[in-house]
């Protein structure tokens, strides 16, 4: 499956909140992407702003997914409308099936050089991203959503990025709404044996298209607490190892740039609740899989919200924050990030 064909969209951060400079940011930005990153034409556009992230995460919102629990079927239903009426923006590929035989889809939107990867709900009960997706999705097939300024940033990330999503990589465990495939595996720990028919899947598809970025959106332990204060954390944020070692690597001090960008982008919505995932080493991981091969991958874990049960707040954030990210991407503002924002956060942990 060549690179271009397989084009599709994904999720990035608010990342142009982030275009801050300073001490540790001055030299992580040396570092380069892993990859070729072609900057969007007309960089001098107007910047993303939060409020643009708001109403397009508003007015693209598929209002057939309202809870957290939903089979692959009800996702493809829900994102029916947007499929059909997208005139080809869209491209939807099968890219392998699950151990049940259910098939396991790619959707392509944009046909820029720079390749970008999201996958979601490689755990069946961890579907907050996948709902910020298929918004993104209705979002990039043409809904009506953020006026004029909406439109010109569709076109703009359509002309530079290959936005590549994978919105459920687990639809048997998502029937039953647990963590495991239906072997009982867990399919992000897989990365190097490949024993599940969704991990090697995945693994197909990043070796096809080759990205510069990666996305790997999960939700986690709804109990985790950062900082001094001991918060709940709503957002938890990693640019995991590429080794053992832990180092700083080009794919992976690209990562601590846009995970920089959109830690930036979401303390302004979420004072005190984002933090920093627990950064131990997991070689059978697919985040760390992927550092390793070159794509700088970011982790971005969904916690909870008061009053926000169904994680309908948490979905729109994700829309907002990966739209600024991703146009972070497309006009390299990435790089001007401030890598101390994601240092200084506080690391997540349960109380």
């Amino acid at each position: 499956m060549p690179a271009r064909s397989v084009r599709l969209l994904l999720v990035a951060g608010l990342l142009s909140a982030a275009a801050a400079c300073g001490g540790r940011g001055r030299e992580a930005r040396a570092a380069s992407a892993p990859r070729s990153v072609v900057p969007a034409a007309g960089v001098g556009a107007a910047p993303f702003g939060a409020d643009l992230g708001r109403r397009v995460a508003a007015e693209a919102r598929v209002g057939a997914l309202a809870r957290r629990r939903f089979t692959q079927a009800a996702l493809w239903d829900a994102l029916g409308p947007a499929l059909r009426a997208g005139g080809g923006a869209l491209r939807v590929t099968e890219v392998g099936r699950s151990g049940q035989g259910r098939a396991l889809r790619a959707v392509t939107a944009g046909e820029g050089r720079t390749v970008v990867l999201l996958w979601s709900q490689m755990h069946g009960d961890e579907s907050t991203a996948t709902m910020a997706l298929a918004d993104l999705l209705a979002w990039f097939a043409g809904a009506p959503a953020g006026g004029p300024d909406g439109d010109a940033l569709r076109a703009r990330l359509s002309a530079a990025l290959t936005v590549v999503a994978v919105p459920m990589l687990n639809p048997d465990g998502a029937e039953r709404f647990r963590r495991e495939n239906a072997a009982g595996l867990d399919v992000n720990r897989d990365a190097r044996r490949q024993a599940t028919p969704e991990g090697r899947a995945l693994a197909r598809l990043a070796d096809s298209l080759r990205p510069a970025f990666a996305f790997n959106l999960h939700d986690h332990d709804t109990r985790l607490v950062g900082g001094r204060r001991g918060r709940p954390v709503a957002v938890s944020l990693l640019a995991p190892a590429a080794g053992a070692d832990g180092a700083w690597g080009p794919a992976r001090s690209a990562a601590r740039l846009v995970a920089a960008g959109l830690a930036a982008g979401l303390a302004s919505e979420l004072p005190g609740r984002v933090a920093r995932y627990d950064d131990a080493y997991t070689p059978d991981a697919f985040g760390e899989w992927m550092q390793a091969r070159g794509v700088a991958t970011v982790l971005v874990e969904a916690g909870a919200l008061p009053g926000d049960g169904e994680r309908q707040r948490l979905r729109a954030l994700h829309v907002a924050a990966l739209l600024g990210a991703l146009d972070a991407i497309a006009t390299g503002a990435w790089r001007g990030a401030d890598a101390g924002v994601y240092d200084r956060l506080p690391a997540g942990r349960l109380p």
